[in-house]
């Protein structure tokens, strides 16, 4: 099965638990609308990079990807990577 580098943003609260996803901002290439999460009292952005299977990615599946995520996180803590925003 193919996988993909995919950059996600991820918004959690102080005590770790996840509250919401989105995509990372790309660069702009022009005038146009742009949107971005952005955390509210008590949470924080963090940018991580993750390798998902086309299959998750084709299944949006947010269960799954949030398993996925919390996962990742738990690694990233532990080893101290991740970029907090």
């Amino acid at each position: 099965m193919t996988s993909h580098k995919v950059r996600i943003v991820v918004v959690t609260r102080e005590d770790g638990t996840l509250v919401g996803t989105g995509p990372a901002p790309k660069e702009s290439t022009g005038p146009g609308i742009r949107a971005r999460l952005v955390a509210g009292p008590g949470q924080r952005l963090e940018e991580i990079e993750l390798e998902l299977d086309e299959a998750l990615l084709a299944s949006n599946d947010a269960a799954a990807l949030h398993a996925r995520i919390r996962e990742h996180m738990a690694g990233s803590r532990k080893t101290g990577r991740g970029r907090s925003r």
